[in-house]
């Protein structure tokens, strides 16, 4: 089985000795990427399910892993979609688009929100956000979803102009050139 984007990118950081704590919607298969970075010996947990637009479940994860670790240091966003219409901007409505932006927008912004106080702190934190290529070349009919990839990656780019006093933060952007 192909392992996805966020899921390499987890056993990466846990092959460079990292502490990874994985938050998913699907909560059995944040497990089962736990369980097989520690089956390659690496130091994995996932705690609950986690709805990236619901901040109670973003928080409740971050409160036991700062109780288990006492600090966060890299953040990782890379959940995104689309909505309805087979994702066809051609036939979107507009609880579709609402869902979209949710989850694109406001997927992006939660984590941070929730996180950035203890990087604030610890005067250290990396937040690495995953986009699509579509947010720079929208060649498929998703132009919603696009859309909304550009406004999250023009946004997280804005953070360093944000926190300037906090030059040991790093936040980058990577692009998935994979849609779904």
């Amino acid at each position: 089985m192909e392992l996805k984007v966020w899921e390499r990118q987890h056993l990466k950081s846990s092959e460079q000795g990292a502490t990874v704590v994985i938050a998913d919607l699907d909560f059995e298969v944040a497990c089962i990427v736990a369980d097989n970075i520690q089956k390659e010996g690496g130091q994995a947990r996932a705690y609950n399910q986690v709805d990236v637009t619901n901040q109670s479940t973003i928080k409740a994860t971050v409160d036991q892993a700062i109780e288990e670790f006492d600090r966060i240091d890299i953040l990782v966003n890379c959940a995104g979609g689309t909505f309805g219409a087979n994702g066809s901007s051609e036939n979107i409505n507009m609880n579709d688009w609402d869902r979209t932006m949710k989850l694109n927008l406001n997927g992006t912004l939660n984590p941070i929100m929730e996180i950035l106080p203890y990087m604030k702190k610890q005067k250290y934190g990396k937040i690495v956000n995953f986009s699509s290529m579509g947010a720079f070349n929208a060649y498929t009919v998703v132009l919603h979803y696009h859309a909304l990839s550009m406004l999250a990656a023009a946004w997280v780019t804005s953070y360093p102009i944000i926190l300037p006093s906090y030059h040991l933060m790093k936040i980058n952007r990577l692009i998935n050139d994979r849609f779904g």
